[in-house]
């Protein structure tokens, strides 16, 4: 299958919008049922939709605000690229975190993999 850029920015920019938003349930739709997410690269890869609903549990939990801030969109061949920050804000403090996430479609046109490209160097607090 070929990625449109038709099919993957309307789906990113949803994936953000539901993330700032604290919209499981719209997070977790546009996800493949057999989906994968590795976040960061390198830590083990969760499959299916139990697990990455855990891991939105997991990294929503807590009273902290979270917005997403879009650097931009690159498709290319089957793969769609996302480059922005999450800035999340709670107890007085707020910290950016600069992230990369790679993502592929199936022919559903949901999300069949993400994975997500950040180290301690991509975070810092917020001014």
């Amino acid at each position: 299958m070929s990625l449109s850029r038709k099919l993957a920015e309307p789906t990113l920019h949803e994936y953000m919008r539901c993330w700032a938003e604290d919209d499981r349930d719209g997070w977790l739709a546009l996800f493949a049922p057999d989906a994968t997410l590795e976040d960061p690269v390198g830590a083990p890869v969760l499959a299916g939709a139990e697990a990455i609903a855990a891991f939105w549990d997991r990294i929503h939990q807590g009273d902290m605000d979270m917005r997403c801030e879009l650097d931009r969109i690159v498709v290319c061949g089957d793969e769609a690229l996302m480059i922005f920050c999450v800035v999340t804000a709670g107890a007085g403090v707020e910290m950016r975190v600069q992230i990369a996430d790679l993502f592929t479609f199936n022919e559903q046109g949901k999300i069949a993999t993400m994975r997500a490209f950040w180290d301690d160097q991509c975070m810092s607090m917020a001014s």
